[in-house]
């Protein structure tokens, strides 16, 4: 086989697997213009972000009459099946950009998030390639 119809070969099995990948992938109806099924409620997961384009996620939000829950608000609403305008949004691992990067931008669009912190991590010594991965005790405070 060439080197040409391998490479071929090998970038249409990756285009393959995301288009199958996207196809497995649980998306809100509202991202594709479609509404929300009843008693659905998107949530929206984050690790890091950049905060032009997490602006534009809550501007959309806002526009279309999303607000953004508490996670108290978010388990309430599931119990009782409403709260259809509601998105839970959600950070993973306390990393030092939901401080910096994430909480301005939240404050900016008086918006709402819930915070996971691996208090395992944030208690270890930073590792010397990436010495403010995690926020610190006084940050998540």
């Amino acid at each position: 086989m060439s080197s040409q119809v391998e490479l071929a070969f090998t970038r249409a099995r990756r285009v393959a697997r995301s288009v199958l990948g996207a196809l497995r992938t649980h998306y809100p109806g509202f991202v594709v213009g479609l509404p929300l099924a009843r008693g659905e409620i998107p949530v929206f997961v984050y690790h890091h972000v950049d905060p032009a384009q997490f602006a534009g996620d809550l501007e959309f939000l806002r526009r279309n009459r999303y607000r953004t829950l508490s996670l108290a608000e978010f388990a309430t609403a599931l119990e009782r099946g409403s709260d259809a305008r509601g998105v839970l949004l959600t950070f993973d691992d306390a990393r030092l950009n939901f401080h910096e990067t994430a909480m301005p931008v939240l404050k900016e669009f008086n918006a709402r998030a819930t915070l996971f912190a691996p208090t395992h991590w944030m208690s270890a010594p930073p590792a010397p390639a990436d010495p403010a991965r995690f926020m610190s005790w006084e940050q998540l405070r």
